[in-house]
């Protein structure tokens, strides 16, 4: 894996794989950069990737994916790292190889030198005696950039992406390095696992720098050498060039030779593309394939990748693939027209939830329900973003929760008298104790549950990002008692809920209101706009309610009364018969909603007009001064509206700030509701909205989407 050097991208043509209905999907957390080897012990198959510590990935049927424990620590390492520089703590492209009855892992790490303006990189290692029991001991430095000897053109050998297979005689060998100076390979003495004997060039241009190669894995199959290493850019999401190429050979320290008989050790130059070496490219949702490694499933032959998903918006994550391999006149090809040899995909588990469902979320340990922390009085809050759950006891809407699909595994969990927000485990954290709140829901892992049936009638409730299940704390009894993620433990009762249905998903509440009013324009011919204004109307159980008659006045550029009735999710787009020219403004108010079973109540309004300083807003519940309404949330169309509560002086300063909290734009604020567009150029991804108005903060959470 490359972060140092990027330059222009290479085009590879060509398609090598057509996708099949039999794609052996992957699941649950499935999400992994640079795997290495996968390696069975007992009943569980492992894997391990790049990240804070060295992550892990298990699975007992190589179809579900589980979240495993770092080989190190999350923010520790071996002292030895700090020798080389300054390290923050993410491992590079582990491999992990099995020798004396005992389990390796090779890691690579890379250091910053004089202040940032230069680097070092390195190969360590580490043993354990069980990969289903864990405990890893440090065996030091293998390789490093520094000690390394330098090619014969005077390259810096690149220390990093260690690849470990056995030859014929079931010696062992490393392949590792990159573009830097080549890809070469040491024999490894299994008695210490470090190097021992000559080192081998296998994959350069004569020594010299050679663009886009790493990754390196052999595997020895067929009486030949196979190696496998990426050529292209790696580790820009969606925008990534990653590909897989093949050479082999009939000695494990080469010569290495592509299909078309090109010398490997002196061919990769700057124009090497693989030709017709080139075994898988980018296809469909499978974008930047890379780092191969061999599995053998009871003589099924299996290659697991890494690739980045090209169903989100940016391509991250990064997720794990399988994929069969078979040869053809003695050289390998992958395909995705296969099933997994003794195992079967797992069956959603549902609990009975449906979809748009509202359920009480119930602990077995306390009988108490799951609810947002109420007011100081006692009182119910409109959840918003940092709302704390816990446990409670009074049964009311406080404790009411709409269940929503994310895919056949996945929900997300809503507050009823707020569904714009979801469950959030504050942070991403990975950590045993890490809180769950409320927070405006966009989608992120760490808003995505999947259930485990216990076998009893009760369920865990797993956390997509981290693989830790949800407990109230301490296992308390008591009223108020915190909701936090932990290690999952089938015998802790303070870990397993049942989920009691009250609505939704079929049933219905007993008022209805409107939840949001989102304006613009749309082309009537000519150069010609008309307004719009899409509008979602809910009732007091957050189900989207059908056929609402939704009576409106829209003004602006445009001054007319309309109406329409509602589709099957509560919405209606309302549009102007009259058209404009040029810059138009829109605005629109409801003046009433009308249904045939349940009546309109305004005061349960999130909003009523979308107007400046004339708006109508109907916002109740327990607001204080810290409360906002954004919307859209994620933002389309390159705009979004900022709603302030009716009690705010109107003098606010807005900066939208990236993760790192770098400012990307700034602005003021002089009415109750305003509309930002959004700067041209600005990515995809989370932001950070901060307003100070009067000396008050407010920071809310957005998705550019």
């Amino acid at each position: 894996m490359n972060r140092i050097l990027k330059s222009s991208t290479i085009l590879i043509i060509g398609m090598v794989l057509s996708l099949q209905a039999l794609a052996a999907e992957l699941y649950f957390e499935n999400e992994i950069h640079d795997p290495s080897t996968i390696l069975k012990e007992g009943a569980m198959h492992w894997t391990f990737g790049t990240g804070d510590g060295i992550i892990s990935r298990y699975s007992d049927d190589l179809y579900s994916w589980n979240i495993g424990e770092p080989v190190f620590p999350v923010g520790t390492w071996p002292s030895w790292i700090n020798s080389l520089g300054n390290f923050d703590g993410s491992f590079w492209a582990p491999d992990i190889i099995e020798m004396g009855g005992k389990y390796y892992c090779y890691y690579s790490v890379l250091v910053t030198i004089n202040g940032g303006t230069g680097w070092r990189s390195a190969i360590g290692v580490a043993v354990t005696e069980s990969l289903n029991n864990p405990s890893w001991q440090d065996l030091g430095m293998v390789v490093s950039s520094v000690d390394e000897p330098l090619t014969n053109q005077g390259q810096l050998v690149h220390c990093i992406d260690a690849g470990l297979f056995r030859d014929e005689n079931n010696k062992v060998w490393m392949v590792f390095g990159s573009h830097q100076g080549g890809i070469f390979m040491y024999e490894i003495d299994p008695s210490t696992a470090k190097t021992i004997g000559p080192r081998y060039g296998i994959i350069g241009n004569n020594g010299n720098f050679l663009p886009y190669s790493e990754a390196a894995q052999i595997t020895y199959i067929n009486n030949f050498y196979y190696v496998f290493w990426n050529l292209g850019q790696c580790c820009e999401g969606n925008q990534s060039t990653y590909n897989i190429v093949v050479g082999r050979a009939s000695s494990p320290t080469g010569p290495y030779f592509d299909k078309d008989g090109n010398n490997l050790w002196q061919s990769v130059d700057a124009n090497y593309t693989g030709g017709s070496s080139a075994i898988l490219q980018t296809e469909g949702k499978y974008i930047g394939p890379g780092h191969y490694g061999y599995f053998n499933n009871n003589g099924q032959d299996l290659v697991s990748i890494h690739y980045y998903d090209g169903t989100t918006a940016d391509g991250w994550p990064a997720r794990l693939d399988l994929l069969e391999m078979n040869f053809v006149n003695g050289w390998p090809e992958f395909t995705r027209n296969f099933t997994i040899n003794g195992f079967a995909p797992p069956t959603p588990v549902t609990a009975n939830l449906t979809d748009n469902g509202v359920f009480k979320i119930v602990a077995n340990h306390s009988s108490k329900n799951l609810g947002v922390q109420r007011s100081p009085n006692g009182s119910c809050p409109i959840a918003g973003n940092g709302t704390n759950v816990n446990q409670e006891s009074t049964g009311d809407d406080c404790e009411q929760w709409l269940f929503k699909k994310v895919d056949d595994h996945y929900w997300s969990i809503h507050p009823t008298l707020n569904t714009s927000v979801g469950l959030d485990v504050t942070g991403f954290s990975q950590a045993d104790g890490g809180n769950v709140q409320t927070w405006d829901y966009w989608g992120g892992s760490a808003q995505q549950f999947r259930l485990i049936d216990l076998g009893n009638g009760q369920y865990q409730v797993k956390a997509r990002h981290s693989g830790k299940v949800l407990e109230i704390d301490n296992g308390s009894t008591a009223d108020g008692a915190n909701l936090v993620q932990w290690t999952a433990d089938q015998s802790k009762l303070n870990q397993q809920f049942t989920f009691v249905p009250l609505g939704g998903g079929g049933g219905i509440g007993s008022t209805v209101h409107v939840n949001s009013i989102i304006t613009g324009t749309e082309g009537a011919g000519a150069g010609n706009k008309r307004g719009t204004a899409t509008i979602q109307v809910f009732d007091d159980l957050g189900n989207g309610i059908e056929s609402a008659e939704i009576f409106g006045t829209f003004s602006g550029t445009f001054n007319e009364s309309v109406s329409g009735f509602t589709a099957s999710d509560g919405t209606v787009v309302l549009k102007t018969t009259g058209t404009a020219k040029g810059a138009v403004s829109v605005e629109l108010c409801v003046d009433d909603v009308i249904h045939s079973s349940l009546p309109y109540e305004p005061s349960d309004n999130i909003i009523t007009c979308t107007s400046g300083a004339g708006a109508r807003f109907s916002i109740t519940g327990n607001l204080d001064e810290t409360d906002l309404i954004v919307f859209p949330n994620p933002v389309t169309n390159n705009q979004f509206q900022i709603v302030l509560p009716q009690s705010e002086v109107l003098n606010a300063d807005f900066r939208l700030v990236d993760i790192s909290g770098k400012e990307m734009m700034k602005g003021s604020l002089n009415q109750l509701q305003t509309e930002i567009i959004i700067p041209q150029g600005l990515k995809r991804g989370v932001y950070f909205l901060r307003l100070n108005n009067s000396g008050v903060n407010f920071e809310t959470k957005i998705v550019i989407d």
